[in-house]
């Protein structure tokens, strides 16, 4: 819109991408189109996750006026409260499994809650934050004993005490929206700066992040039978390592910064 204006001069932050919420094909193309205009005659792009020029772009190179501002920690998160974070030793007889947020997903969130209520009574699942919906707490969930809900939370203030009371981050977003499956959520940093293993969606721009970092673990939580199987094979000693492997992560590049942002404004003004 702003080139179509006449703006020749314009920079173009790209935080959701359009044609990964299109369903019609000719509407995606349309918007892929679109997008790959305005990124090109832009005088910078910014980006929040790399998954974003691998869906763009596919196997063509993405042009070089493109930087990457992934959702990282605040500043509020430093040294001191690194230093002050203590990690418990994982029990493989009775693992704490949370989600942190806006509690949303039936298809897998709420789902592998339900499955650790049903199948893992020596298990627990917590929520902390509010429902997106009211019927996605029903009465099924809320019958389970090992299934707690603590409510709404202030961020950042009460992250590190929420990351010490779990031992394993759920993430498994549903992967039936398109922008899912390419972002790269800022929920990654937190359990990586919390030494806390997390497990994601399978075939998303997440699940990659979270190899390269040796996290944690990716699975199908759209389907019971995959989440079963999956908190069976759960080994203590493994996800202490990964724990452990964690501390070892620079903290400071976890940490949102804009100096490269500021760098790359004074050298196109």
């Amino acid at each position: 819109i702003a080139y179509l204006s006449g703006c020749r001069n314009y920079i173009y932050e790209e935080a959701d991408v359009s044609a990964a919420r299109a369903n019609n094909n000719f509407i995606r193309k349309f918007l892929l189109s679109l997008d790959k205009r305005t990124i090109h005659k832009s005088k910078l792009t910014i980006f929040t996750s790399k998954g974003f020029p691998e869906y763009i772009f596919g196997n063509d190179k993405h042009p070089e006026n493109i930087i990457f501002m992934p959702n990282k920690l605040s500043s509020y998160f430093n040294q001191k409260i690194k230093d002050s974070i203590i990690r418990n030793t994982i029990n493989q007889n009775h693992i704490r499994f949370g989600f942190i947020g806006l509690i949303r997903y039936p298809n897998t969130i709420i789902r592998f809650a339900k499955v650790i209520g049903k199948h893992f009574p020596m298990h627990e699942f917590h929520f902390f934050g509010d429902a997106e919906r009211k019927n996605y707490i029903d009465t099924e969930i809320t019958s389970f004993p090992n299934v707690h809900f603590h409510g709404a939370f202030k961020n950042p203030e009460d992250l590190q005490s929420i990351y010490q009371s779990i031992d394993i981050n759920v993430v498994c977003y549903d992967t039936n929206s398109g922008n899912v499956r390419i972002a790269e959520p800022n929920k990654l940093y937190e359990s990586i700066f919390f030494e806390t293993p997390i497990i994601v969606s399978s075939n998303t721009f997440l699940a990659k992040r979270v190899k390269q970092y040796n996290a944690g673990d990716d699975i199908d939580a759209s389907n019971d039978s995959s989440i079963i199987d999956y908190v069976k094979k759960l080994d203590a000693v493994r996800l202490n390592k990964i724990a452990s492997n964690l501390t070892l992560v620079d903290f400071r590049t976890l940490i949102d910064s804009p100096i490269e942002l500021i760098n790359k404004i004074n050298q196109i003004i």
